[in-house]
């Protein structure tokens, strides 16, 4: 958290061994590089909040070894990589508040260990695949789509492991009713573990919606 500003240089790219790279909260401009694949063993990356623009380049995939993949409040453009489940390592992802378009990307579904996805305030389109109930292998903490341009409804398939705290999809064109089997996660029942849920007043017919939706 500084008031580092210009591009990275490419001396940064030529860093073969970095692990870690935390250059967030700063004034950093340009894009992101395609030289990126050169940080083979990076584990986190955090350049959120900055002033990037361009696409996020498909080299990033190759950082399999990337756990935490944070470029949230940004002004990355495109799509999200759509092969983005190579990146099998994946544990926190937060691509939010950017100005990415597409749909949402089928292939996040192969990264078994992933726990926490930010995906909101974007312009993301089309349907919210049905599988994506199953992100982490069904161990997803935390999934924030709201404020996009997704429709029909919310995943109905959450699993046996019921580990899901945080889901929030309001402020999008979804039009189909959150499944009953969502609304049973609800912890204070004795169900679930789920504690906070943004959805539309209009697709909620959960009984603790009332008061707390949008």
């Amino acid at each position: 958290e500084n008031d580092i500003y210009g591009e990275i240089p490419d001396g940064l790219y030529k860093l073969r061994n970095l692990n870690y790279l935390y250059l967030h909260h700063n004034k950093l401009t340009g894009t992101l590089s395609s030289k990126v694949s050169t940080w083979k063993p990076l584990k986190d990356l955090y350049l959120g909040n900055n002033e990037f623009i361009g696409q996020i380049p498909v080299e990033i995939l190759t950082l399999q070894k990337l756990r935490f993949f944070i470029l949230h409040n940004n002004k990355f453009t495109g799509q999200i990589p759509f092969n983005i489940g190579n990146m099998v390592n994946l544990f926190y992802l937060d691509l939010s508040y950017n100005e990415l378009a597409g749909t949402l990307p089928p292939s996040l579904v192969m990264c078994k260990k992933l726990r926490h996805v930010y995906l909101d305030h974007n312009m993301l389109a089309g349907p919210i695949p049905s599988f994506y109930g199953r992100l982490g292998n069904y161990w997803l903490i935390d999934l924030t789509l709201d404020s996009n341009q997704l429709v029909g409804g919310v995943p109905e398939d959450w699993g046996d492991r019921k580990k899901l705290l945080s889901l929030k999809v309001q402020d999008n064109n979804l039009s189909w009713k959150i499944p009953k089997e969502l609304c049973n996660l609800w912890a204070p029942d004795g169900e679930g573990e789920l504690v906070e849920l943004g959805a539309d007043c209009r697709i909620c017919d959960c009984h603790f919606c009332k008061g707390r939706c949008y």
